[in-house]
């Protein structure tokens, strides 16, 4: 198959899964992750399109050459890896959190979920400082935005659900915890260190406690994020 020119990445998707109802074939498989790699070289934002559907196809890694390309690419492309890993992390856990996660998998395992761990740590072993630096500085900043109202939701269990006065206590603790947080990033934010997830190509360089948004979901006061080369 080395003779052949690259396949079409919709066509690669196919390769790797139809393995997965019939006997594994390497040569299939490695035909496959050489038109990935190709792609990567030269046109790797489509390939990172494609990251979700690939990260999917991490149950059917009977050789683990999907994993193992993955993983390559990301150590080579800052974008490309943490597009990657926001998915991977998606797909690492059954339910809605990690507890309900725990519940079902101890249930029976899931390939998927086991799968994509395994890229995660594998990932996190091979970065070098630099890019284990950037990458805590974006998963770190977004996981304590995303994590925000947690706390507050655990002390207001003796209100009244859903009532006003508690929704109006959640939004004053979670401007004063937001605010907080953006004095904590404030020199990465200025220097547009951050990024969007949704938006890798534009740079996080504020955001809004009031409104519990970044300045850069509406394109107010958001340009190029600067993503290591």
């Amino acid at each position: 198959m080395g003779t052949y020119g690259p396949a079409e990445l919709g066509d690669v998707l196919h390769l790797l899964y139809n393995g997965a109802r019939s006997e594994k074939s390497r040569a299939v498989e490695t035909y496959a992750i050489n038109s990935l790699r190709y792609f990567f070289k030269h046109e790797v934002d489509r390939v990172i399109f494609y990251l979700p559907q690939l990260v999917q196809l991490l149950r059917f890694d009977t050789f683990g050459l999907l994993k193992q390309f993955l993983v390559s690419a990301a150590l080579n492309d800052v974008k490309l890896a943490h597009q990657l890993i926001w998915c991977a992390q998606t797909e690492s856990y059954k339910g809605d959190d990690v507890e309900e996660s725990a519940r079902l998998t101890a249930e029976g395992p899931d390939a998927l979920c086991e799968a994509c761990q395994r890229l995660v740590q594998e990932f996190e072993l091979r970065m070098d400082e630099r890019q284990r630096r950037f990458y805590d500085e974006e998963f770190q900043f977004f996981d304590r935005i995303n994590s925000v109202t947690k706390g507050i939701d655990a002390n207001l269990k003796g209100e009244e659900a859903g009532s006003k006065q508690a929704k109006d206590r959640k939004k004053q603790e979670a401007v004063v915890l937001l605010e907080e947080l953006h004095g904590n990033y404030e020199e990465e934010l200025k220097a547009g260190a951050l990024y969007l997830p949704a938006s890798p190509d534009m740079a996080v360089v504020g955001f809004r406690p009031q409104k519990r948004e970044p300045a850069a979901e509406r394109g107010q006061g958001a340009h190029p994020a600067r993503l290591p080369g």
